[in-house]
């Protein structure tokens, strides 16, 4: 085993022993972990705190054994980046599967893949299908399913339904149940709800 390998390891464990002992991580949360340029290991609970040049070491899913409690926020703050083409929101679906989905005010519904169907256990051939009408007049049919929940940082919606397709989108379903506010000369985008926790 190398010098760096070993100094790594010992370094993430002394990360993970440290931020276990300041609290920081209760039994069974999501820990997001992403390695820098310079190979260090960064660990957060909160996926809006990966910085967005490392979101692809997050974006094909995690697997989650994630157990929240009921309470949640009322806002979160996602840094988007700026000089991007679309925004990416980190999204963690039914506590147990993580991803990022492009925030589509375009799209009617919130839509998953058919990869991220199966890692949530959903079987398609028993769902209803909806007739969809794409942007560029085509029309086809899809499967909807209701996920139990979707959550983006602190912000926790129920019983969203999704169509299942090629791409990941956070629609309007969705953010109709929130207030957005993009910044984008600032990177951020930041999501409220009206409930209370």
């Amino acid at each position: 085993m190398g010098h760096s390998s070993l100094s790594t390891r010992l370094a993430a464990g002394l990360i993970l022993v440290t931020m276990l002992a300041a609290g920081l991580c209760q039994a069974g949360s999501v820990i997001y972990q992403w390695k820098d340029e310079q190979g260090r290991l960064h660990f957060t609970d909160n996926p809006s705190a990966v910085p967005v040049q490392y979101w692809n070491q997050i974006s094909q899913g995690s697997r989650s054994t994630e157990t929240l409690s009921p309470s949640h926020g009322r806002a979160t703050r996602v840094v988007v980046g700026t000089g991007q083409r679309a925004i990416q929101v980190p999204v963690s679906v039914n506590r147990s599967w993580t991803f990022l989905a492009y925030l589509d005010t375009g799209a009617t519904y919130c839509q998953i893949t058919g990869e991220d169907a199966q890692m949530l256990g959903i079987r398609l051939d028993s769902q209803p299908r909806v007739k969809v009408i794409m942007a560029d007049g085509r029309s086809l049919e899809a499967p909807v399913v209701t996920l139990e929940s979707v959550r983006i940082g602190s912000v926790e919606l129920k019983e969203v339904e999704a169509l299942v397709g090629d791409l990941r989108l956070l629609g309007l379903n969705a953010l109709r149940q929130l207030r957005v506010t993009v910044d984008l000369p600032n990177g951020e985008v930041v999501l409220e709800t009206d409930k209370r926790p």
